[in-house]
């Protein structure tokens, strides 16, 4: 017995439903792999959370400038690099110092003030 023929139209039906079912699958897989992606993206972005921040901001360069004659400990390394830092750290501190300065004399200045307004209204009511 020889395998029932097909006509022409029952092929293009074959045919269409294996690249329908092709493209589906080929969709399914795709919208897998983006959802794992992301959920793997959201994972590395928790863990750095715990991360430290002076660990976290430490650059490849500036660990092999610092010289080391022992073993290597992480927080002395981060110490080092801090201190080699300094120069850029300094100007920074600086002038993170004179912006809490100004805001320090803001609200002293807004504390004098209030104090002023609460005398005025005590007098006012005592009077």
């Amino acid at each position: 017995m020889s395998p029932p023929l097909l006509t022409q139209k029952q092929k293009s039906r074959l045919i269409n439903r294996f690249k329908h079912q092709q493209t589906h699958k080929l969709q399914t897989l795709l919208d897998t792999i983006q959802t794992k992606s992301q959920i793997q993206k959201q994972r590395t972005l928790r863990r750095k959370l715990f991360i430290p921040v002076g660990f976290r901001e430490l650059k490849v360069k500036e660990v092999l400038t610092v010289e080391r004659t022992k073993k290597v400990k992480v927080w002395e390394v981060i110490r080092d690099v801090l201190k080699q830092r300094g120069q850029e750290g300094d100007v920074k501190q600086k002038k993170d110092a004179v912006n809490a300065s100004q805001a320090t004399e803001s609200e002293e200045a807004k504390r004098a003030r209030r104090i002023e307004e609460i005398k005025k209204w005590r007098e006012g009511r005592n009077a």
